[in-house]
């Protein structure tokens, strides 16, 4: 019972957990037709980037290093993924969406064609391979889109190391396959998460006794849902969280000319789609792929970090 209520679970009278309603008012209801219509469109703009990322790829896995670790969930558990995140943690416009250790980009790419759009859809991968790999899918998805005004472009990838920043501003909802963290980068991403001052939603592969009694993610469980691997036996639940108590301080003192807190380590992605709008991504993507054919990538390695302080 204990263990339940840490949770945030609730009891039915055949002993079973449910997950709780969702708070806050109720949004209001399209008339059905429209909402068919939007669902249609959505679909068919997801079965097109992923489409096109298998054609890149010639495979939906995971096509860099490290292998099944970075194993990528099927296109139908993402899309029920994200409708989970719809319904309880308000996905949809004016949410800012960061996918942490994002391999080729595909839950970046599958938010931003959630129904209705996001404010931005953002991956960080720290091999630089796979980053690459995301950004010629990113790059081909874009093209399609110049024609294709269904598909949403709201999205940018990079390369980097999530433990350079301090908070995960400007983002609102943090998700990571996180099934092979180590649990020194785990310590790492809940001291970013706790200091944010706009993440208010985190989803995860980790059980929640790791991310609320190890971890220390000032967060409570909201609903939880099973997931599987692309050709593969392999499964792991899903938990998404929300924020308790008061956010951090995050980088409000660097809210820019945009009016929200940014990091440092976003602020670069975050203006150029906000600013530059498809014109800027799409450029930016280019350019990045150019580079990518041109040079000679550079090793890297991660630095020390004290993850407990």
């Amino acid at each position: 019972m204990k263990v339940a209520l840490s949770l945030g679970r609730k009891a039915s009278t055949d002993g079973k957990w449910k997950p709780k309603k969702p708070r806050g008012r109720p949004k209001k209801q399209l008339h059905p037709k429209v909402l068919a219509e939007q669902k249609k469109k959505m679909a068919a703009a997801v079965g097109d980037v992923y489409a096109m990322v298998h054609k890149n790829t010639r495979e939906i896995g995971g096509n860099g290093s490290g292998g099944p670790i970075y194993g990528e969930l099927t296109q139908g558990c993402m899309q029920k993924i994200i409708g989970a995140m719809v319904k309880w943690t308000k996905l949809g416009e004016g949410s800012r969406f960061i996918d942490v250790g994002c391999g080729q980009g595909k839950p970046s790419l599958h938010v931003a064609q959630v129904r209705g759009g996001v404010e931005f859809s953002f991956g960080l991968e720290y091999e630089e391979l796979r980053t690459n790999i995301g950004l010629v899918n990113l790059e081909t998805v874009l093209e399609a889109a110049e024609s294709d005004e269904n598909i949403g472009h709201n999205c940018i990838l990079k390369h980097g190391d999530v433990t350079e920043a301090m908070s995960f501003d400007p983002f609102t909802h943090v998700y990571q396959y996180d099934a092979g963290f180590e649990p020194e980068l785990m310590y790492a991403i809940a001291n970013i998460f706790n200091r944010s001052s706009t993440a208010e939603y985190f989803i995860s592969y980790k059980r929640p006794h790791f991310i609320l009694d190890v971890y220390e993610f000032q967060v409570k469980l909201v609903t939880q849902l099973a997931t599987s691997m692309h050709v593969s036996s392999e499964g792991h639940m899903c938990y998404i969280f929300r924020r308790v108590g008061k956010p951090g301080a995050g980088a409000t003192a660097n809210a820019g000319s945009l009016g929200v807190p940014c990091d440092p380590l976003f602020k670069g992605a975050w203006e150029t789609c906000k600013l530059g709008g498809f014109d800027g991504v799409n450029n930016h993507v280019r350019t990045m792929v150019d580079k990518f054919y041109t040079e000679k990538p550079a090793r890297k390695t991660r630095k020390e970090v004290n993850y407990k302080e």
